[in-house]
């Protein structure tokens, strides 16, 4: 250990940022810029670095490490599941979850409403700021023991539908029925737009489902579908 960090751990003085940062981390960085810039949205104004290229970097480091584990852990399973399996892990939606319960949200600065998918990017950003700064074998640990295993069930993750609409096709496909997602209407400004969208069955209209994104209102409408199609 270099003598000016053994004094700095002996003494306690520890910089107000390694300090706040232990507390999100579990460890105190070493080149504490990297880690501000993780925590720091584009939407600040006046800042020139904010964290888009260590998010880029984070996401296909904590895929990889996502990958190895599944790899590992379901030795008999084929390539589609642990395809499946790695996509539910890595949503925007699982990452926003993990982000908040370690409170990464108390610690971004940003400048936006839109807060959907924020602290999730964040976290893959600071993923990618521990790359940098202690490289890959220290990363790959900081996964499994701060992110994986106290916030990840990968087992029940497993048993969890990934997507209603794909569910809905294969149905469609595997009955040889024709199934027909439409989009009935789009209306409002750009920044809060909702859609709606119809499922049909043949010619006949099964479902329906709105919201704020196309997608969003597909997964709504096949998953009120299959619901249906359950009691028929």
């Amino acid at each position: 250990m270099a003598p000016f960090l053994y004094l700095k751990r002996w003494f306690g003085k520890y910089s107000d940022d390694q300090n706040k940062l232990n507390v999100v981390l579990g460890f105190y960085p070493t080149n504490t810029s990297l880690y501000r810039e993780a925590l720091t949205h584009k939407s600040l104004r006046g800042k020139k670095k904010h964290n888009e290229r260590l998010e880029f970097l984070g996401d296909a480091v904590f895929g990889s490490v996502v990958a190895d584990i599944l790899y590992q852990m379901f030795p008999k399973e084929k390539e589609g599941f642990l395809t499946q399996t790695r996509a539910k892990i890595v949503s925007r939606k699982n990452l926003n979850h993990i982000a908040l319960k370690m409170n990464i949200d108390k610690h971004l600065k940003h400048q936006t409403n839109s807060k959907q998918a924020i602290f999730g990017n964040a976290l893959e950003a600071l993923i990618g700021a521990v790359f940098v700064d202690k490289g890959y074998e220290f990363t790959i640990n900081f996964i499994e023991k701060k992110i994986i295993e106290p916030h990840l069930d990968i087992k029940k993750i497993t048993k969890e539908i990934y997507s209603h609409k794909s569910r809905l096709l294969e149905w469609g496909h595997a009955n040889k029925k024709n199934v027909k997602f439409k989009v009935v209407y789009s209306c409002g400004k750009d920044h809060e737009k909702t859609h709606k969208v119809i499922v049909e069955i043949g010619d006949k209209k099964i479902a329906k489902g709105i919201d704020t994104t196309i997608k969003k209102a597909e997964e709504l409408a096949a998953k009120r579908a299959y619901q249906e199609l359950i009691k028929i």
